[in-house]
């Protein structure tokens, strides 16, 4: 491959950066929508505490099974792992999005060197927090 110009160059970033920020944000949109399903079902093992003599609101209490702390433990887990794709895609689509911004060049060095430091950290924290919860 023969040599590239500034213009070409600066081209193929930014469409690389487009598509990097439309599969993030897909990325972050499937995490939510699984989320939610996961969370849904979730609630499958709760059952509403119902005190014909109480008249606050009422509350949810867990089923006192094995099968339902199994369940509820494992879909902990996923809701995790959900939550950790979609700080991952948030972060992945911001920094797409600073690459395509018309900013300076050293303003853009500083947003994304914050950047990858705040998503390692959280990378980090969040690894940490999945293995904890097993």
């Amino acid at each position: 491959m023969g040599h590239v110009s500034r213009r070409k160059h600066r081209s193929l970033r930014k469409i690389a950066a487009r598509i990097v920020q439309v599969l993030a944000i897909l990325l972050c949109l499937a995490a939510a929508a699984d989320f939610v399903y996961n969370a849904s079902l979730a609630t499958d093992c709760f059952t509403d505490n119902i005190d014909p003599f109480v008249q606050e609101e009422k509350t949810r209490v867990g089923v006192d099974n094995e099968d339902c702390r199994v369940k509820i433990m494992r879909r902990d887990n996923h809701l995790r792992v959900d939550a950790l794709a979609a700080l991952l895609s948030v972060g992945l689509a911001i920094g797409a999005t600073v690459v395509l911004s018309s900013a300076h060049r050293r303003t853009k060095r500083l947003m994304l060197t914050t950047e990858a430091v705040v998503l390692v950290l959280t990378l980090a924290y969040s690894l940490l927090w999945i293995y904890a919860g097993r």
